[in-house]
């Protein structure tokens, strides 16, 4: 059986254990048998946790064909290409730095939407400038950057480049472009550059906060043990120094079935990374 189809057979099995879940949630009353909520998000975690690994081992088999089960989860992160999905993306993508004293109304993403299009955009909001954010200015950023399929990182950077925090594009979609936008804006983003232990937020709108990392030096084995301990998200640092993010390590995208490349030493790509995800 090749490498894909049993991708595809360890997925289809976690989804039909979800779904025997589900049905006992639901059938068990009528045999008078009381399952308690509680009961049943510990099993699902436990069964998504499970399948997650799964899909993991099975979809790098070429890896653990040449090192065994053991030598993959020791082999290092920046070793183990594949798991980890490098920042900005692809050839071609768009790593665009604002600060807070940039007029945001004359960056060519807000003039010229339409050349955007196409490309992957990563943007790094840097404090420690001259000025502080403006929650107005920021709405209209992400106002533009709603415009752009290609919006999938935004990372939060500290004066030295050093890293504070992170949100999935589609989350600064959903959060900094409704009602009330400045609110959240302020909360999530302005508040973080003032004081960055209000990063510890940012999870619960499915983003990373600065303690939600590890360094690229880090074992295979060091990051399954860190989301089995509920991190949902982890950003991936260079050597673990001075904080410099190079890439995101996301669970859900592995259980979602975005597997965009699979090996460890024969490295994929930057673009060609597999996104290994958080529990939602």
């Amino acid at each position: 059986m090749g490498a894909m189809n049993r991708i595809a057979v360890a997925a289809i099995v976690g989804m039909l254990a979800g779904g025997l879940l589900a049905g006992a949630y639901f059938l068990a009353p009528r045999a008078g048998i009381s399952l308690s909520p509680t009961f049943v998000m510990v099993v699902a975690g436990a069964t998504a946790f499970g399948s997650a690994v799964s899909v993991l081992l099975l979809s790098l088999g070429k890896a653990a064909e040449k090192t065994g089960p053991m030598g993959l989860m020791a082999m290092q992160l920046k070793r183990a290409a594949g798991l980890v999905e490098k920042f900005p993306g692809r050839d071609g993508a768009l790593d665009l730095t604002i600060r807070a004293d940039q007029k945001i109304d004359q960056l060519e993403v807000v003039k010229n939407p339409d050349s955007y299009k196409s490309k992957d955009i990563t943007v790094r909001l840097k404090g420690g400038g001259s000025g502080k954010f403006n929650p107005i200015d920021l709405v209209q950023l992400f106002k533009a950057l709603n415009q752009q399929p290609g919006f999938i990182h935004l990372l939060l950077l500290d004066k030295s480049d050093e890293f504070i925090g992170y949100l999935p594009g589609f989350a600064a979609k959903r959060e900094f472009t409704s009602g009330a936008a400045e609110s959240a804006v302020t909360k999530y983003l302005v508040r973080v550059f003032e004081d960055d232990s209000q990063s510890a937020m940012l999870p619960l709108i499915d983003g990373a906060g600065k303690f939600d990392v590890i360094s690229d030096e880090a074992k295979v084995s060091d990051v399954l043990a860190k989301m089995a301990g509920g991190f949902r998200r982890l950003v991936v640092l260079r050597n673990g120094y001075h904080r410099r993010p190079v890439g995101l390590v996301n669970f859900g995208d592995l259980m979602l079935g975005t597997i965009r490349g699979t090996g460890a030493n024969d490295a994929p790509s930057a673009g060609a990374a597999l996104s290994i995800g958080a529990f939602r």
